[in-house]
């Protein structure tokens, strides 16, 4: 398996207008039919948060050989207190783009300085680890 993107946003928005995000093309998905086929949208990646932020935390990982149920463990951390954790598992098959998301996760407590974000997965015996780090205000 290999680690794609990694990056942490506003959450999608309620309401208004369409598409939202993530919205992947050629899903037949109304809200998606002008993203094209292969494409998907997120939010913009943030880099800088205010304290006592939330949003989402989306991420892209391939497969190769690696199918059946996906582990998946989101932690956001300052320093050495976890802020944030979120576990999941879905169904994965072989030689695949997947992609993954958390909406509401809270990216800052009320310390400024770096927050790390960690994405675990773990398919059979194939364990993959994407990290980024968002700067708290």
């Amino acid at each position: 398996m290999y680690q794609g993107i990694l990056g942490v946003g506003d959450n999608p928005p309620v309401g208004g207008s369409t598409p939202s995000w993530p919205c992947v093309g050629g899903t037949g998905d109304p809200e998606c039919s002008k993203i094209a086929a292969g494409g998907v949208v997120f939010a913009a990646p943030y880099q800088l948060v205010p304290a006592n932020a939330n949003g989402e935390v989306y991420w892209t990982f391939t497969t190769t050989t690696a199918t059946g149920t996906a582990r998946v463990k989101l932690t956001i951390t300052q320093g050495a207190t976890t802020i944030f954790t979120y576990n999941f598992t879905e169904s994965v098959t072989a030689n695949e783009l997947w992609f993954g998301y958390v909406t509401g996760a809270t990216l800052s407590n009320t310390t400024k300085g770096p927050a790390t974000v960690t994405v675990t997965t773990t398919v059979g015996g194939a364990t993959i680890t994407g990290t980024t780090t968002i700067h708290v205000q």
